[in-house]
């Protein structure tokens, strides 16, 4: 419901990502965030 409101409101679409997305290895986050742009990730693998 709240996504819902979001995207109603205000145009935003809500990624839902858990802890491993956002500090792992995975590029999962990375490559949801270019497709809602239009866009591929440069990254390949992460530096740190």
């Amino acid at each position: 419901a709240r996504r819902d409101r979001l995207e109603r409101e205000f145009g935003w679409r809500v990624l839902p990502a858990r802890k491993g997305a956002v500090l792992g290895r995975s590029l999962e986050l990375e490559l949801a965030f270019g497709e809602l742009l239009g866009m591929a990730p440069k990254t390949r693998v992460r530096a740190w």
